[in-house]
């Protein structure tokens, strides 16, 4: 089921302030469930440790050579489920199909950020930004993250224009992420065969 559903009534700017705000509020929370995931797979980079060992020499596009590196990887980055829960899910949020419903609602919820964004003169304008969403086919995430990040540091509307290279970033950054999480499955993979070798062989020694 879509986070948002499609049978919720979108922000107005007229009529009883006290439901635009609860319709405001709803929105937000839904809108804040699309993007969750995507904070997630980028928090494997950082939270995860996987930058810190990069920086402490590790090449993340290269096996490891070591059980040393091997070690160093197990005690401060995901491991091989970990990394495969995640990359799955970079995946799948990078290839969810573009929700009309949901893109009204995300573009209606940004542009009752802006008090500029008349009722009177925004309607074609709205329906060109969905037309033109639609279009490139981006994802419900891609557009969730994209409009808070325009709400958050415009002063005015995006024009339709930023809307599609905000989208485009995100959806960049989305497509690396699945490159990175990808490498990270396969040194984690590397890490707990060479340590699961040098436990076994410890076993077998004489």
């Amino acid at each position: 089921m879509n986070a948002l559903a499609p049978r919720q009534p979108a922000p107005s700017h007229g009529g009883d302030g006290s439901r635009v705000q609860k319709v405001s509020a709803s929105l937000e929370r839904s809108a804040a469930v699309l993007e969750e995931p995507f904070a997630r797979v980028r928090g494997v980079l950082v939270g995860q440790g996987v930058l810190g060992w990069m920086k402490g020499g590790g090449n993340l596009y290269s096996s490891m050579s070591s059980e040393d590196r091997a070690r160093s990887w197990v005690e401060v980055c995901p491991t091989r489920a970990a990394a495969t829960a995640i990359h799955a899910e970079a995946v799948r949020l990078n290839e969810a199909r573009t929700d009309l419903d949901t893109t009204r609602l995300l573009i209606g919820l940004m542009l009752d950020a802006f008090p500029t964004a008349g009722r009177e003169t925004r309607d074609g304008y709205f329906a060109t930004l969905v037309h033109e969403i639609a279009t490139d086919g981006h994802s419900p995430t891609v557009v969730a993250v994209a409009c808070r990040r325009l709400r958050r540091t415009l002063r005015f509307p995006p024009t339709v224009a930023e809307m599609l290279d905000e989208c485009s970033r995100v959806r960049a950054e989305l497509a690396r992420s699945i490159e990175i999480t990808a490498a990270v499955v396969a040194r984690a993979t590397d890490a707990e065969r060479l340590l699961a070798n040098s436990i076994s062989n410890e076993r077998t020694a004489p």
